[in-house]
């Protein structure tokens, strides 16, 4: 249907290769559309039971743990953004340095942080 309806836009000699293209869209739209209802239904799916209080309290100890083993640099830049809800750039302000650098080390704080509690669980 899209196609007849845009078939005065079919390039001369090269309606085949059109016609896949708009094929190509109109699956990858689809796909697209999937995707993002089953991540929207996965996030509003409500837990069927809550965490036990020994659970949060195993990954309490695991988080400081993790925490610990941080530089304080690193703490400081991942408690004002993760923590205190700055921006990055504003977070770069206030330890003097640009949002670039600020970004930088963040993305690799964030990912030191992840290993770190990977290895306590």
């Amino acid at each position: 249907m899209k196609a007849w309806q845009k078939r005065e836009q079919a390039p001369v000699g090269f309606e085949l290769a059109w016609l896949y293209s708009i094929g190509g869209h109109l699956i990858s739209n689809h796909r697209r559309k999937q995707n993002t209802t089953a991540k929207l239904i996965a996030a509003l799916a409500i837990p069927t039971f809550a965490p036990s209080a020994e659970s949060l309290a195993i990954a309490d100890i695991a988080l400081g743990a993790a925490w610990a083993k941080l530089k304080p640099a690193e703490q400081t830049l991942l408690s004002l953004v993760a923590l205190e809800g700055l921006p990055v750039s504003q977070a770069a302000r206030a330890l003097g340095i640009s949002p670039n650098a600020a970004s930088v080390r963040l993305n690799r704080v964030r990912a030191r942080l992840a290993k770190l509690l990977e290895v306590n669980e």
